[in-house]
């Protein structure tokens, strides 16, 4: 199987391509913090509902990593995780076709305390809050996130990127 990784706790220079974005943008209360360890970057927090709040989420702009023409070619993401309990999360694409904030397309995925990769088409990936079709040349960010109920996480992923061929 081909494999573009985009991301992996074995690569140094590409720590500051994460980032944490939580409910706190828009005045909810949810904590969180985003490190990097030697397993690779993790998210912990605690969820919460209160003040119309409720997501914890890490993303990786794709600005900068791969081209919209290479994007053509392949299938889906694959992602290497963990978490300290099974932990339903979503991951969540946005692409350049959404125009609200709040738009994207999402595919729920339980990791678990054990090490698990995961190859997801993009097609499993189901526009929210919206009735575009997902372009995967058009993709531009790419997320774990962690909401809509309150909730605690402590979800680490090893490595991420995208796939060309399905897993037998």
């Amino acid at each position: 199987m081909q494999q573009l990784t985009l991301y992996t706790n074995q690569a140094t220079d590409t720590k500051h391509s994460w980032k944490m974005v939580s409910d706190q943008v828009m005045g909810g209360i949810s904590q969180g913090i985003m490190q990097t360890t030697e397993n690779g970057v993790n998210l912990q927090g605690r969820v919460s509902l209160k003040n119309n709040g409720g997501f914890l989420q890490v993303q990786w702009q794709l600005s900068n990593s791969i081209s919209q023409t290479e994007l053509q070619s392949y299938r889906g993401i694959f992602i290497e995780w963990c978490s300290q309990k099974n932990e339903e999360l979503e991951l969540l694409l946005k692409s350049a076709q959404l125009w609200m904030p709040w738009q994207s397309y999402r595919c729920k995925a339980t990791a678990t305390p054990e090490w698990q990769m995961l190859y997801i088409p993009f097609e499993l990936f189901q526009p929210y809050r919206t009735q575009t079709r997902l372009n995967p040349k058009r993709i531009n960010k790419f997320s774990v996130l962690a909401g809509g109920k309150e909730m605690d996480v402590n979800v680490t992923i090893r490595q991420f990127g995208f796939f060309k061929s399905p897993t037998k």
